[in-house]
């Protein structure tokens, strides 16, 4: 060893004269004690080879010293240099710990990776703006009255007309009404979204056509001939091979040939999804009651929201006194363009899921600032070394930055591939029944974002370690050889509150998901009124020969009829609109011997034409009465059934049988009542249950018809005759939109699915990096205290009293922060009282679960260090000592 001290000896003589000085005797007096202690462990081989790498670490901290000290007068070029120099030694000293550098980028990519996808879906859905010049100018009009349930309205075609004559405020004013319609040549029978709109509504968002003329004032005046047509470009492309040549030509629309007069684009928003436009005729026959439009408009330079409704007040007055029984208590209620878009319950979502992950970024964060003052303890001596040798404070505390930029930045660039991932899983995995998370991507305001989340994680990750490297505390660290306990036990604490902090973040990730969880449990459990198993549902468009209430009959009869004549069909029968996610057609209805001031607030209820066996096959009960029979009465009243729930309303205490209602209270219309059934949850499942009444499908024949069917068997395998027996019928009747009544409910529950999903993997990951970062403390303590645990066992310490110790000492940190935790989760749990059902922010079974899994999770991350730390062998730790 004498030889191997004489070479360590000649080596600090290559060190600059004042380090030489100040540290050369106990850099060899320390080499000579760790080459002893090398040899008495490891044998005298093992000693030569510690001790020549000894000799040449000696030598290349001889140079880089005598660097350190010319580059530092060079200014900025030397500046230039030093920084290079780190990131070479920070990327060698991270490829030196490939476990550590491992963990750390996954878990940054993970953070950064998360809060990036989903950033991107809050920039797709609140964030992008309109695809519309001056966009906020831009207003939804709708109607609705002062008194009873019908705050918002559609138009109806004669308010919609002489309101765009009478119009002052609005610079465009247009109208849009949606519905099915059947396309027929030039290939298979096809049912395709259409609408009717005005010159004014793409007057008002500023959209022309791609190709030929979109509508003009003349098509929409009184008397035009309505036989024109536009073609959206996705089913110019798709049916008409991108043919130019198709405006001019006609086509068949509903059964009648109609000229194309332009291509229209689509513009993600209004025209999204619209396949045919038709132009809106101001026609005398359409009914002031009969309201079906939506409004669009631009608002006159110069006025703001509260100035148009000043100006649309008049209005409203003057068609109330001009049509006191449609119009009474008119107003006119406007939705700015900021609200287009997402549903308020989504948007709210979205944040909340924002917040989740920018949380699970934080625990990522805390969890990598744990990581790297553990590698710093190990690394003291190395750092201590570096400033023995002449670097200054902000030399070595600019290392560590360095080694963090490159965990960082190459975590961030793993996130930001992680997040082009997530982006696909996204639009993957969400559910039907979730609109506007369709056009997600990765936009510079999102690699923008991204980069502003790895600076965050960066200064939250490095700040800890930069701080707590040695420079005044050189001597003591190299007297310990690296195996001492210089500030240990502060460090301890510091990692153990940094665990604290982390387990109380996880803490409110799980109780909102938990919440979440509940919530979609209530959900799930409530009573529909209406039955899944076995049944499906398809839409057939009705071309205008059959769109008489006799013409459609007798269609629905033939094929009812034969459905229910196969052995596997349980009933057959047919309803105007999708329970569920089928859309709202509502009326005011008002005891024909009340009037609105001695009755009160109107009921408005939802109405739905229906055939005798629609009740039966949906599993609805029928509570009183009967249902509609075979032949309807065109004389007498019109027969209807009312929901539980409105004929309670209408007639509370009394039996509803054979009462007279009046239906659109606008009108005259007689309602015999027939019969009663139970109430239907039609418009969602987290509603009310529906106010409805049933008509019978022999009034109208309004299209597009769904069918419904209960069968015996798996309801799939039967589509195929379905359709072939239509085909029978009339080969040109579409055939589309096959669902089970189970995707029904699913998609109706879709986006709380979506928001439940996505919270409990944030929740999850958060939980998995609160367990790792108890590992990551209690596993370091344990190797850190090796001698005690050793002492204590020689002592009479059993192995179970060892474990107890040490799960003791990690459950500490994670109690902690679970009161913390908790704390934080019942002020913050409250933001989300708006998306939760059923339950409160506060509810208890959650919050104990919370805990539960919590301290179930410490203990099984504190168990494998605690077997590591009741299996030290006393004898090798009192050999060492």
């Amino acid at each position: 060893m004498l030889v191997l001290t004489l070479l360590f000896r000649l080596a600090t003589l290559t060190l600059p004269r004042e380090e030489r000085d100040r540290y050369g005797e106990e850099a060899v007096e320390t080499f000579r004690a760790m080459i002893l202690e090398r040899r008495r462990r490891y044998g005298a081989l093992s000693a030569w080879w510690m001790g020549v790498r000894g000799c040449a670490d000696m030598l290349r901290a001889a140079g880089m010293s005598r660097r350190w000290r010319r580059e530092g007068n060079r200014g900025g070029v030397g500046m230039w240099f030093d920084v290079r120099s780190d990131v070479r030694l920070g990327v060698r000293s991270l490829s030196r710990t490939p476990l550590f550098t491992i963990i750390a980028l996954v878990m940054l990519a993970v953070g950064i990776g998360a809060s990036t996808a989903i950033f991107s879906v809050i920039d797709a859905v609140i964030l992008q703006p309109l695809p519309y010049a001056g966009a906020d100018r831009l207003v939804t009009v709708l109607e609705g009255k002062t008194s009873g349930e019908q705050g918002y309205m559609s138009f109806s075609r004669p308010n919609y007309f002489d309101t765009k004559a009478r119009n002052v405020v609005f610079e465009e004013f247009g109208a849009y009404q949606g519905y099915s319609l059947t396309l027929t040549g030039d290939g298979p029978a096809a049912q395709v979204q259409g609408a009717a709109a005005s010159s004014g509504f793409f007057g008002a968002l500023g959209v022309e056509a791609s190709l030929g003329r979109s509508f003009s004032a003349e098509d929409e005046a009184r008397g035009a001939p309505a036989d024109i047509v536009l073609i959206s470009e996705p089913l110019w492309r798709t049916r008409y091979g991108s043919d130019p040549s198709l405006v001019g030509r006609t086509i068949l629309i509903d059964g009648s040939a109609r000229t194309v007069v332009g291509i229209m684009p689509t513009d993600g928003d209004w025209l999204d999804g619209v396949e045919v436009w038709l132009p809106l005729v101001d026609d005398p026959i359409w009914q002031r009651g009969d309201r079906r439009m939506v409004g669009v408009a631009r608002i006159r330079e110069g006025l703001d929201l509260d100035g148009v409704r000043a100006g649309l007040a008049p209005l409203a007055t003057q068609l109330a006194e001009e049509n006191p029984t449609e119009n009474f208590d008119m107003v006119f209620n406007l939705i700015p363009s900021s609200e287009w878009g997402a549903s308020p319950e989504l948007r709210s979502g979205l944040w909340i899921l924002m917040g989740a992950v920018s949380l699970l970024v934080l625990i990522a964060c805390l969890n990598l600032t744990n990581l790297l003052l553990a590698r710093g303890a190990n690394r003291r001596r190395e750092l201590a070394m570096c400033a023995a040798l002449g670097a200054g404070r902000g030399r070595i505390t600019r290392r560590v930055w360095v080694e963090v930029a490159l965990l960082c930045v190459t975590g961030a660039a793993l996130g930001v591939a992680l997040a082009y991932l997530g982006v696909d899983a996204l639009l993957l995995l969400q559910p039907d029944g979730v609109d506007g998370v369709t056009d997600i991507a990765i936009r510079p305001l999102v690699l923008l974002f991204a980069g502003g989340a790895t600076v965050f994680a960066g200064l939250i990750s490095g700040i800890l370690p930069a701080l707590g490297t040695p420079h005044d505390r050189i001597a003591p660290i190299l007297r310990e050889g690296g195996s001492g306990s210089v500030g240990t036990r502060s460090a301890g604490r510091l990692r153990s509150g940094l665990v604290a902090l982390e387990t109380a973040l996880s803490v409110v990730l799980l109780v909102g998901a938990g919440l979440l969880i509940r919530s979609l449990q209530e959900v799930s459990a409530v009573e529909s009124g209406f039955q899944t198993e076995q049944r499906v549902l398809f839409e057939v468009g009705l071309p205008e020969q059959y769109q008489t209430g006799d013409e459609a009959w007798a269609l629905l009869k033939d094929y009812l009829a034969r459905m229910q004549a196969m052995p596997e069909v349980r009933s057959a029968a047919a309803v105007s609109m999708r329970p569920l996610v089928g859309g709202n057609a509502n009326m005011t209805i008002l005891p024909w011997d009340e009037t609105q001031e001695s009755f009160g607030a109107l009921p408005s209820a939802d109405w739905r034409l229906v055939t005798p066996d629609y009740f039966r096959t949906m599993g609805l009960e029928l509570l009183r009465g009967e249902t509609f029979g075979p032949v309807m009465d065109r004389d007498g009243p019109m027969e209807v059934i009312l929901a539980e729930s409105l004929a309670d309303r209408l007639w509370p205490g009394e039996d509803p049988l054979g009462k007279i209602a009046r239906l659109w209270t606008e009108t005259d219309r007689q309602g015999l009542v027939i019969g009663v059934v139970a109430d239907m949850r039609e418009r969602g499942l987290e509603r009310d249950p529906t106010p409805a009444i049933y008509l019978s499908y022999q009034l109208t024949g309004w299209t597009p018809v769904h069918f419904v069917a209960h069968t015996r068997s798996d309801p799939g395998t039967l589509i195929p005759r379905f359709r072939s027996m239509l085909a029978e019928i009339d080969p040109n009747l579409p055939f589309s939109n096959v669902q089970t009544m189970d995707q029904v409910v699913a998609e109706s529950t879709g986006e709380r699915r979506f928001q439940t999903l996505l919270l409990g993997i944030f929740a999850g990951a958060a939980l998995l990096l609160a367990m790792a970062g108890i590992y990551g403390v209690i596993n370091y303590s344990v190797s850190q205290r090796g001698r005690e645990i050793g002492l204590r066992v020689a002592l009479g310490a059993s192995s179970d009293t060892v474990q107890r110790a040490v799960v003791r000492e990690g459950v500490r940190p994670a109690l902690g922060g679970l009161v913390v935790g908790m704390g934080a989760a019942f002020v913050l749990s409250r933001l989300m009282e708006t998306i939760l059902f059923e339950i409160p922010p506060t509810d208890l079974r959650t919050y104990g679960g919370v805990a539960v899994l919590l301290l179930l999770a410490s203990v099984l991350a504190c168990w494998i260090p605690a077997r590591r730390a009741s299996r030290i062998d006393p004898m090798r730790v009192l050999r060492t000592e």
